[in-house]
């Protein structure tokens, strides 16, 4: 299983650098086998912001994410990750500080 960073998928809906688009595009379609990182399907839609200049919306984002979420397995980390996060931010007490 292969997986691409979120620029990989920025580049591919991105027509100011036709170069790096193909390429992207490229790669993307090879992928039979991929895996999409929960991190990397996060960051996508908030980089996605950034083509709004070029006409790119985020309608359109969210539906290119269903159609990458259809072709590849979504990949998102085990339970321990979110039980490791809350207690490391509860002992650090950072909420508290925002209040």
């Amino acid at each position: 299983m292969n997986a691409v960073d979120t620029k990989v998928l920025i580049y591919a809906r991105d027509p100011r650098d036709p170069t790096k688009q193909q390429k992207a595009r490229q790669l993307t379609a090879r992928m039979t086998n991929g895996g999409l990182l929960w991190q990397v399907a996060c960051e996508f839609i908030a980089a996605s912001r950034k083509l709004t200049s070029v006409g790119y919306t985020q309608t359109q984002a969210w539906t290119e994410l269903e159609r990458v979420r259809g072709l590849w397995k979504l990949i998102v980390p085990s339970e321990n990750v979110f039980v490791r996060a809350e207690s490391l931010t509860t002992g650090n007490n950072i909420s508290s500080g925002m209040r």
